[in-house]
């Protein structure tokens, strides 16, 4: 289904394929920022301390658990917007620390902060594109839905409107036409068992 609901969304081939490699670069991220905190820090221009450390690892586990979640995810559109809010936090952490001078190299830094923007706004386009195929889907399945009912039985009642009225609303009566129901007891005026 190529369906797009705007200038800016992706059909729903290319953001099923564009989420793959968002999927496929969170593991790799992930793997890296587990395994080598430090390494990661000073590509990226930021102090290497036991504080940036440990984010990277915390930011990891969040990479490799968006990446999962993509993959095996029935709606992939809800872990890239997983990945966008990760995204949010990383601007904002990094962009504090460029403006604070408390980068180890502003220069690497502030053209991280630029990266990782491209990325939140990459994240997000393949997110919205997702979700609006997802909603295009379910609507198409519901309105396929009605389409395919079909009326195979009638059944003509022959008594007036107010006595059939009369006995539906007879909750007793219910297992005479509701066969999934054993019996009922009414037990008060607005109680039944």
């Amino acid at each position: 289904m190529a369906t797009r609901s705007g200038p800016l969304s992706l059909s729903g081939a290319a953001a099923r394929r564009l989420s793959n490699g968002l999927a496929m670069f969170s593991h790799s991220l992930g793997i890296a920022q587990l395994a080598a905190p430090g390494r990661i820090n000073s590509l990226i221009g930021v102090r290497d301390d036991g504080r940036n450390r440990l984010l990277q690892r915390v930011f990891g586990m969040q990479e490799i658990t968006a990446g999962t979640g993509i993959l095996a995810g029935p709606r992939r559109d809800v872990w890239v917007w997983n990945r966008v809010a990760g995204d949010i936090v990383h601007v904002s952490l990094m962009a504090r620390s460029v403006a604070s001078g408390n980068a180890g190299n502003r220069r690497r830094a502030s053209t991280t902060l630029a990266s990782l923007v491209g990325i939140t706004v990459l994240d997000a386009l393949i997110a919205a594109s997702l979700t609006a195929n997802a909603d295009d889907k379910i609507k198409a399945g519901s309105s396929a839905n009605r389409q395919d009912q079909h009326i195979s039985r009638t059944t003509t009642v022959n008594r007036p409107p107010e006595e059939v009225y009369r006995y539906w609303r007879n909750f007793e009566n219910l297992p005479a036409f509701m066969h999934h129901l054993e019996s009922v007891e009414v037990t008060g005026d607005t109680r039944s068992r």
